[in-house]
């Protein structure tokens, strides 16, 4: 059986490191913005999206509206204030979460 694949994205290259290592049963993709990410959710399947809700270029909740758009897969915003950002759409989860709470959220939406 193939590996989940997650897209995660965050314009801290430490972030993106962290969540490629915590999540090391999974296929993991990273991009550094909004824009970048778009581009590689366009042109690849993936299971699951995280992404940072403060980016250069197209911040996280513009960025899950356009995939929002395309796809109804499960997607998780990571902020800093997530009274601000409430959604239906995609779960919003606030930071800074340990590694054990993220291995969770992911494992409550898709498994493994």
């Amino acid at each position: 059986m193939s590996k989940k694949r997650i897209l995660f994205v965050d314009d801290e290259e430490m972030l993106r490191d962290w969540g490629k290592a915590v999540l090391k049963n999974y296929e993991i993709k990273t991009a550094f913005d909004g824009v970048s990410a778009l581009e590689a959710f366009q042109s690849s399947p993936y299971d699951l999206v995280i992404t940072d809700m403060k980016m250069p270029n197209m911040n996280g909740a513009d960025f899950l509206t356009k995939v929002r758009e395309i796809s109804q897969i499960p997607c998780i915003l990571l902020t800093g204030d997530p009274t601000s950002c409430e959604s239906d759409s995609y779960e919003v989860v606030g930071k800074p979460l340990t590694n054990g709470e993220l291995k969770e959220i992911v494992q409550k939406m898709i498994g493994e």
